[in-house]
Order: structure tokens, then sequence, then C-alpha cells
């Protein structure tokens, strides 16, 4: 049996479609991981960071501005440390004088470390939102970054 849908039906039912397929494509929008958790590990945070290469230019070496971001227990470097400038192949400008990367019990959006990544805010004098000269993170990379730092301020 051949049954006749008229256009209008069928723009109805397309758009009822389209509707859906965004509702469900949407779910877990915003969120910092699939599923709708947050980022809470240091697994997690990596996971953006060796998407956006970070340690590719901050090894062990810290020969980029000074900062490392490999190695067992880089990130224990993070909560009350300040820069220390230094760095040979891209001498790092930020000082002691910036603040540290993050602050012991505040919002991880104060520390010089969510803010280089953001772009947003105290960069250091002539300091550049990293990674350098790549398409900055994505909201919700950011926010990744942030709910994980959240956990090192706040432990």
């Amino acid at each position: 049996m051949h049954r006749n849908v008229s256009f209008t039906n069928r723009s109805l039912a397309l758009s009822a479609f389209a509707v859906a397929l965004l509702c469900v494509s949407s779910v877990g929008c915003g969120s910092s991981s699939p599923g709708g958790a947050t980022c809470t590990t240091l697994a997690e945070a990596e996971a953006v960071f060796n998407k956006a290469t970070c340690p590719t230019c901050h090894d062990s070496t810290g020969s980029y501005a000074g900062f490392k971001m490999a190695g067992t227990g880089w990130e224990t470097h993070l909560v009350g440390v300040n820069p220390m400038g230094g760095g040979t192949t891209y001498p790092s400008v930020c000082t002691a004088s910036d603040g540290p990367y993050l602050i012991m019990g505040s919002n991880p959006a104060d520390g010089l470390f969510i803010r280089k990544i953001t772009g947003m805010g105290n960069l250091c004098a002539g300091g550049m939102r990293m990674p350098f000269g790549l398409p900055a993170l994505s909201a919700s990379d950011i926010q990744c970054v942030k709910d994980w730092a959240t956990t090192l301020t706040h432990p």
C-alpha cells in the first residue's frame, strides 16, 4: 500500500527530526567532559593539554618560558608557585610580581595558569595567550582545566 505524504507533512516531519537531532547532539554541551561530568583528574586535564600540544613546548627541560608540563608531579608546582622567568628557547616575561600560577583557596581564574589559557587578565608584560600561535582552547576544554585546577586549589 502506497501512501501519499503531503509537502506540509514531510516538512513538519523533517523539522521535528532536525529538532530531535539538535537536542540529542547538545546533551552534555557546556559540560566539561562527555556525559556531563566535570574534569577532576590530572589525566582528564592532560588530555586537554596534549590535544593542544602544551607539553611539546613546555617539556621537562623548561626551555620555553621556564615552565614545565612534563614529568611526574609537574602539577604540584602550580599552587602557590610564582613564575621564575627564564627559559632558553623563549625566555619568559612573567615574574613573581605576576602572581602564582594557582592560588590556594581561590578561584583558579585568579591564577596566572588559567589567565594564560583564557587570554584574560594580566598575561605578564608582553605575555601571550597559550597555546602560543595555535587556536585557543575551546570553552569546554578551558572549563575542564578550571574544574581540575579547582581540585588543586580546594583539596
